[in-house]
């Protein structure tokens, strides 16, 4: 039973982390964005370990989503009852998908040639050291668009700056001309 409450907690965890992230209490936040899916995937891992020394097993996830569409094709309302008998499994696959989500969207706009142009003109730009002091790091939950064409394109870029004077709402717009990101501006605000 010791795997429902790691499961629990690393389900709290990563929501209070999320929200504290987007409210800019970093570097806690961050730590917890961190150790919130390392929890659950320990505890899923006990909860396999366990559901297979109880039953003989593992769990047979195909056979269980195909008896829920079989009992929603005779009772629109089987599905309903279902989720609630199976509430933290439920939970925990919705904390996982919103896990993913944010994880694809650090790995596709951190990783961006848009955002490593960002990152360069903050840290060799004076009047934005000044305002931040020596950059630390930059939050992993990153927003925005990118719109490219060929070797042109523009961008909008949505994150924070954790800096030695404090934590800063950044956004930039840059556009790309002959295959090089350029910064037209960046905004902050502490």
């Amino acid at each position: 039973m010791k795997h429902k409450w790691l499961i629990a907690f690393g389900c709290f965890f990563w929501y209070a982390s999320f929200f504290c992230e987007e409210s800019g209490l970093q570097p806690y936040s961050t730590v917890g964005l961190v150790i919130a899916p390392i929890l659950i995937v320990v505890g899923i891992f006990g909860w396999v370990l366990h559901y297979y020394k109880t039953r003989g097993h593992y769990p047979r996830i195909g056979h269980t989503i195909s008896m829920v569409i079989s009992g929603m094709t005779k009772n629109p309302f089987f599905g309903i009852g279902f989720l609630f008998s199976h509430l933290l499994q439920f939970w925990t696959l919705i904390t996982l998908f919103w896990i993913g989500i944010s994880f694809l969207g650090f790995g596709i706009f951190g990783n961006s040639d848009a955002f490593i142009a960002t990152q360069q003109y903050c840290e060799t730009n004076s009047s934005i050291l000044s305002n931040t002091g020596r950059i630390k790091y930059y939050s992993p939950l990153i927003g925005g668009n990118i719109r490219m064409h060929n070797d042109d394109g523009s961008a909008e870029l949505f994150f924070t700056i954790i800096g030695a004077k404090g934590n800063f709402d950044a956004e930039s717009r840059l556009i790309k001309q002959d295959g090089n990101w350029m910064v037209q501006e960046l905004k902050m605000k502490q």
